[in-house]
């Protein structure tokens, strides 16, 4: 049983943020944790975060926005297999982040641009 309604989930969405190009939402689980902002991690995610890290004196100046293209054209370039490692990560990420947040829902909540 969730903890909250669905409807008043789409009651709170509407009254407290007008306008959003999207919004998203994810929900309290059964046991009361939260599970706000609590996402398990893909393999790109994993590699971008280690690649920030070891290249921290690089990326150091830059936005957000200009690391992940340039770790995004390194992640193209990378083979297979390091990729495959990656993906393993994620899916290692994926079942933790289920052991944790065992009832967790997300809900993705498009909206109109111009409303």
């Amino acid at each position: 049983r969730l903890l909250i309604s669905f409807k008043a989930l789409l009651k709170s969405i509407s009254s407290t943020k007008k306008c959003q190009k999207s919004e998203i939402i994810s929900i309290v689980n059964e046991a009361g944790n939260e599970a706000d902002k609590v996402w398990s991690p893909n393999a790109f995610i994993i590699y971008r975060r280690e690649k920030k890290a070891k290249h921290n004196d690089v990326f150091s100046k830059r936005t957000e926005a200009e690391i992940s293209k340039v770790v995004g054209k390194m992640w193209q370039n990378e083979p297979e297999d390091t990729k495959d490692m990656y993906y393993r990560l994620a899916e290692h990420a994926k079942e933790k982040h289920l052991e944790k947040y065992s009832g967790y829902i997300f809900i993705a909540i498009k909206r109109l641009k111009n409303c």
